[in-house]
């Protein structure tokens, strides 16, 4: 029997490790479960579970952080939006077909 694989909503952000500077930030669902667990609070909302993993992107070590609650908003996902900074290193950002909903999605490796 196949174990099914809960996602959950996500907001995320990724940030530059060697100076903390953002440089993309985001909604969606995620399966969390091979994530670093690193702890979780009390939000409006009920607990947020935060779930961290390290990449290398466009040549640099990143820090993307989750942050998962079972309240999911009401509004359609809005996806990733990329900071200037962000926009220096080259990330970007695709809409998707009218089919699957018209909003931004990160492009780049890893994520």
């Amino acid at each position: 029997m196949e174990k099914k694989i809960e996602k959950q909503f996500c907001r995320y952000v990724v940030l530059e490790y060697a100076t903390g500077k953002e440089l993309v930030r985001g909604e969606k669902m995620k399966d969390c479960s091979e994530l670093y667990y690193s702890g979780s609070f009390l939000s409006l909302h009920g607990f947020v579970r935060e779930y961290r993993r390290f990449v290398i992107l466009k040549g640099m070590t990143c820090l993307i952080v989750y942050w998962a609650s079972n309240h999911r908003p009401k509004r359609p996902q809005r996806g990733s939006s990329v900071s200037p900074y962000g926009l220096i290193f080259g990330f970007r950002v695709a809409g998707r077909s009218g089919a699957d909903c018209t909003y931004p999605e990160l492009v780049s490796e890893g994520i």
